[in-house]
C-alpha cells in the first residue's frame, strides 16, 4: 500500500550530505530546469548511495555490475523486475561465493533503480516538471565513478530551493483537499445516520454501529487484539483488508489510529462493529502521502474481534 511520496523523495535528496573535495563538472546539456533538477538529484544521491553500498562487510561492492543493473531497471516493468529478482535469488542458492556477490550487487542495482525511476515519475506528475531518469543517471554515475566526492554545495542549495517551492505547492493542495474531505465526510455520515438510527456517535466524533454483539470482557489497552477488518473510503473503495489477504492481524490498541483504537476498546470477543472515523481521528491533515488516503479523509472500517490475547 505504501510508496515513496513526492516530499519523501525530495526530503531524502535534500538531506543527503555532500562532502569531500574536487570540483563539480557541470553537464553541458542542461538546457531546462527539469534537466538540471534531475542531474543534481543524481549527483546528490550518489554520495549517499556510495556510503550505503560500501557499508555491508558481507558484500564486496562491484560498481560495474551495480550501475549496469541500476540503468537496466529503469526500462523494466514491475512484473519483469520481480521475476528477474526472483530468478537471481534462485540462482544464488547454487552459486559460488564470487557469483553470490555479483548477484547481490545486481539485485541491489535493480531495486534501487526502480525506486528512483518511480520517484522521478511521481515527482514529475506532481510538480509538472518532466524529470529525466537519463539526466539523473548521468549525474549519479559521474559521482559514483569519481575517486573523491565532489563539493555539492551548489547542487544542495538548488534542490533545497526547488523543494521549498514544491512543498508550498503540496501544502496548499493538501489544505484545500483537507477542507473538501472534511465536508464530504460530514455529509456522508449525516446521510448514513439518517438512514440507520442504530449508528451512534461518541463525544470524540467517532461514529459506530454494532453489527454483531460479542461476549465477555471488553478489550483493554494493555492487551493484544486478533482481528479481521476491512477499510474503505466513503466512495466504497477498499484500501486495506485482512479478509482479502486471508490472514487475521494482531496488534494492541496503541498501534492503530485514534478512531480505530477508541472503537476497539468498545469491543469484546466475537463482536463485529463498523467504525466511521473522521479525518482528525484517522490520518489527519497529512493523510498518507503518495497513498490511498487523502488529508482529513473519513474512513469506514468493518472490524471483527476474533480473540483477545
Amino acid at each position: 500500500m505504501k510508496k515513496l511520496s513526492v516530499m519523501a523523495a525530495l526530503a531524502l535528496s535534500a538531506a543527503m550530505v555532500a562532502c569531500g573535495n574536487g570540483g563539480s563538472k557541470e553537464a553541458s546539456d542542461l538546457k531546462t530546469k527539469s534537466d538540471t533538477v534531475s542531474y543534481y538529484l543524481g549527483r546528490i544521491q550518489a554520495v549517499e548511495a556510495k556510503k550505503q553500498l560500501t557499508a555491508d562487510p558481507n558484500v564486496k561492492f562491484n560498481m560495474d555490475i551495480y550501475l549496469a543493473a541500476f540503468e537496466k531497471s529503469s526500462k523494466m516493468q514491475e512484473s519483469e523486475l520481480m521475476q528477474t529478482v526472483q530468478k537471481l535469488g534462485e540462482e544464488n542458492s547454487k552459486a559460488d561465493e564470487k557469483r553470490k556477490n555479483e548477484i547481490a550487487n545486481e539485485q541491489t542495482g535493480l531495486v534501487n533503480g526502480v525506486m528512483v525511476a518511480s520517484s522521478l515519475k511521481e515527482m514529475s506528475a506532481f510538480s509538472g516538471d518532466s524529470l529525466s531518469f537519463d539526466k539523473f543517471l548521468a549525474g549519479f554515475k559521474e559521482v559514483m565513478l569519481a575517486k573523491e566526492n565532489p563539493d555539492l554545495t551548489k547542487e544542495n542549495a538548488y534542490i533545497d530551493s526547488y523543494m521549498k517551492v514544491i512543498q508550498e505547492k503540496e501544502n496548499a493542495m493538501r489544505s484545500s483537499q483537507g477542507v473538501d474531505n472534511v465536508a464530504a465526510g460530514e455529509e456522508f455520515l449525516k446521510k448514513e445516520m439518517a438512514a440507520d438510527p442504530s449508528i451512534k456517535k461518541t463525544a470524540s466524533g467517532l461514529a459506530y454501529k454494532v453489527i454483531k454483539a460479542g461476549k465477555g470482557a471488553k478489550l483493554q489497552e494493555s492487551q493484544v487484539a486478533r482481528v479481521h477488518y476491512e477499510g474503505k473510503l466513503i466512495d466504497g473503495s477498499v484500501f486495506d483488508s485482512s479478509r482479502q489477504r486471508g490472514e487475521a492481524e494482531e496488534f494492541s490498541p496503541a498501534q492503530v489510529i485514534p478512531g480505530f483504537k477508541e472503537g476497539l476498546l468498545m469491543m469484546n470477543p466475537g463482536s463485529v462493529y463498523r467504525f466511521y472515523i473522521p479525518g482528525n481521528l484517522g490520518y489527519g491533515e497529512m493523510g498518507i502521502p503518495g497513498g490511498p488516503i487523502g488529508p482529513n479523509e473519513m474512513l469506514v472500517f468493518e472490524v471483527e474481534l476474533l480473540e483477545i490475547k
